[in-house]
């Protein structure tokens, strides 16, 4: 057996009864840290399933309201895509909410993933805006289509948001020179 004092096997249990190790305290914490990430992995595999789930159920509605306002006959002018309801002012309920918008000659279509359809005269409006805020909310990046009436205001997010302001306005025009 060597002499001197870096072989590992003379010192380690000299160092051990020196120090006055106790292997069950370290087992036990080791035990113990174990248990916490195996609860922690656990909650987040739920997270996880849960969103995937969430998120089929999302895809097979969205499908179902596309194929349903399709099938309905109705012809469209721009959509059906999906959007956001950012609430009303007054008649059409603040609760906000994502959904299919689709635009005809004569309305504004949304139909929401749940809850019930809102049908939206544009006899009623009188001017379509684009702002960064809209009832007392802002989000980063994001500009809200808002249809402008005397008594109330209704407010969107959709893709290409001048394209639908611009048609929006243009098919008001159009109402407004016919009645």
């Amino acid at each position: 057996m060597p002499s001197h004092a870096f072989y590992v096997p003379s010192v380690a249990p000299y160092c051990l009864i020196a120090f006055n190790i106790d292997f069950t305290v370290i087992l036990g914490t080791i035990a113990q840290e174990n248990v916490v990430v195996l609860v922690a992995l656990a909650c987040a595999s739920a997270l996880f399933a849960g969103f995937v789930l969430y998120m089929s159920w999302k895809k097979r509605t969205i499908m179902a309201l596309l194929r349903q306002m399709q099938l309905s006959g109705t012809t469209f002018v721009l959509g059906p895509e999906i959007g956001s309801y950012r609430g009303a002012t007054a008649l059409y309920g603040r609760v906000k909410c994502d959904g299919i918008i689709a635009l005809t000659d004569t309305f504004l279509l949304f139909a929401p993933f749940i809850g019930k359809k809102k049908e939206i005269p544009l006899k009623d409006f009188q001017r379509v805006d684009v702002t960064d805020k809209f009832l007392g909310q802002y989000r980063m990046g994001m500009q809200v289509l808002v249809l402008r009436a005397e008594t109330c205001e209704v407010g969107f997010f959709v893709n290409d948001i001048n394209r639908w302001q611009t048609t929006l306005t243009c098919y008001m025009r159009k109402i407004r020179e016919v009645s």
